[in-house]
C-alpha cells in the first residue's frame, strides 16, 4: 500500500519528466562556484546585512524593524500587535464574528524557544495571551487556535541576499505558529 507522500512524489516526478517542459533540464550540469549563491556567509557589517535583509524583505511585501535590545523588541511587538488589531477592526465590515477570545491571542512557539525572553509576561501585561500548542492533531485542538489572527516565532537564519528566512520546526517550535495566523512576526 502506497502512502499519500509516495503518491505525491510520484506525481511530481511524472510531471517533471515531461519532455515538453523547459525546466528542469534533463541532464542539468552542477552549478559552478561562480554560479552558486553562497548563503553560508555574507560580506558586510552586521548593520549593513540587516539593512540589506530589510530591503529584500520589503521587495517581497514584508516589513521589518532593526532593533538594538530585547526591551525594544518586546515594545515593538506590542505596538505591532496593537496596530494590526486596530487595522483589522477598522477594516471589518458588518458585525464582529465570535472568536471565543482568540482575537487577543498570539499563536507562538513555547516561550523558552523564542529568541527574546519575557515575551509571554509582557503580552499578558498588555492583555494578550501567548498560545503555544504542543500538537494540533485533533479537531478540538485546531478549534482552540482556529480564530487566532497573529503569530510570533523566531528564525534559525535570515538571508540578507534574498530577504528569506529559515524557520525550524521541532519540539516547542510548532510550525503552525508561522503558518496558521494571517499575520506573523518572526
Amino acid at each position: 500500500m502506497t502512502s499519500a507522500r509516495d503518491e505525491i512524489l510520484t506525481r511530481i516526478r511524472t510531471i517533471l519528466s515531461r519532455p515538453d517542459l523547459p525546466f528542469p533540464p534533463v541532464e542539468a550540469p552542477p552549478l559552478t562556484a561562480d554560479e552558486r549563491m553562497t548563503v553560508t556567509h555574507a560580506e558586510g557589517a552586521r548593520q549593513q546585512l540587516a539593512e540589506r535583509f530589510g530591503e529584500e524583505l520589503t521587495r517581497l511585501y514584508g516589513s521589518f524593524e532593526i532593533l538594538e535590545s530585547a526591551v525594544e523588541v518586546r515594545l515593538a511587538l506590542i505596538n505591532r500587535l496593537t496596530d494590526w488589531a486596530a487595522e483589522e477592526e477598522a477594516a471589518r465590515k458588518g458585525p464582529k464574528p465570535e472568536t471565543y477570545g482568540q482575537d487577543r491571542m498570539v499563536l507562538s512557539w513555547a516561550p523558552d524557544k523564542l529568541p527574546i525572553a519575557g515575551l509571554a509576561e509582557v503580552l499578558t501585561d498588555m492583555q494578550w495571551e501567548l498560545v503555544a500548542p504542543q500538537q494540533l492533531t485533533t479537531p478540538e485542538a485546531l478549534d482552540r487556535v482556529r480564530f487566532i489572527r497573529f503569530g510570533v516565532t523566531g528564525v534559525e537564519a535570515a538571508f540578507a541576499a534574498t530577504g528569506s528566512m529559515l524557520v525550524v520546526s521541532s519540539a516547542g517550535q510548532n510550525r503552525a505558529a508561522s503558518l496558521l495566523p494571517f499575520v506573523t512576526s518572526p
